[in-house]
């Protein structure tokens, strides 16, 4: 029984609150990019105080330039991201105090950031905070905890594996065949493909227009100018330019892939 409670535990990883205050699905955040869940899975809290702190033990991998967004490799391999409020980057870091640098070795509860809540308020700021997890929880179930919270107490998410092999008693285990089903493989949303196929297809988007404006520019220019072999020239080599274009846009894709 011992040996059952120490795998189950092992399986298990939890964070406590970043923040004081209420926690709402991501589903309830105003901004598509986090409500659609382009960036990973978590939750968002509404904060009824201006401190963030950490959930784990960790490292600090990322200050945004404009200290409204904080990276953070947990010990236990996980990537997060504490997002605070929405639209906050166009405040270039004004109403933030920092108390970490990026590199720093943090514990949980230690103290990441003060934010000013009369400026906010101020600045008509909504102060819903995404708390995402972006990396490290493949084949892992996400729980979570939506209720008021209390930063460094409350556990507000718990990633349990998603299949445990039960424990077994050694002696059944020697009876039990060598021949397995393998398990099925769970679907799983790769959201850096995600990232990187937006970036291909926005390419794509500005690419296109560009092309037919060569086609027709050279179309046009050959038009008004059928009598002069130089205009004739230019005429045809724009929109030949547009066609070589549009006939090789898998090339541009997969240029775009690894950026």
């Amino acid at each position: 029984m011992g040996l059952f409670s120490k795998l189950f535990q092992s399986n298990e990883k939890n964070f406590v609150s970043p923040m004081t205050g209420k926690v709402v699905a991501m589903s309830d955040i105003p901004d598509p990019a986090f409500a659609q869940k382009m960036m990973g899975d978590g939750i968002a809290i509404i904060p009824s105080e201006g401190k963030i702190y950490s959930p784990v033990d960790g490292e600090i991998t990322m200050i945004a330039a404009t200290k409204h967004a904080y990276g953070i490799k947990a010990d236990n391999g996980l990537e997060l991201l504490i997002h605070f409020g929405l639209e906050t980057v166009a405040l270039n870091g004004e109403g933030f105090t920092v108390h970490v640098q990026a590199g720093d070795k943090i514990k949980a509860g230690t103290l990441i950031a003060e934010v000013d809540f009369s400026f906010m308020q101020q600045k008509n700021i909504n102060l819903i905070t995404p708390f995402i997890i972006c990396g490290g929880m493949e084949n892992m179930t996400l729980n979570c905890n939506y209720n008021e919270v209390t930063h460094g107490e409350d556990a507000i998410i718990t990633l349990t594996m998603q299949t445990m092999q039960s424990v077994q008693n050694p002696m059944q285990q020697e009876t039990k065949s060598t021949v397995e089903e393998a398990p099925k493989k769970k679907f799983h949303i790769d959201f850096d493909f995600l990232q990187k196929l937006g970036k291909v297809l926005m390419t794509v988007i500005a690419v296109m227009p560009a092309a037919g404006l060569m086609i027709s520019l050279g179309k046009l220019i050959q038009m008004c100018g059928a009598d002069i072999s130089l205009i004739m020239i230019i005429g045809n080599t724009m929109e030949n330019i547009g066609w070589a274009i549009i006939g090789n846009l898998h090339i541009f894709i997969c240029c775009c892939h690894w950026w």
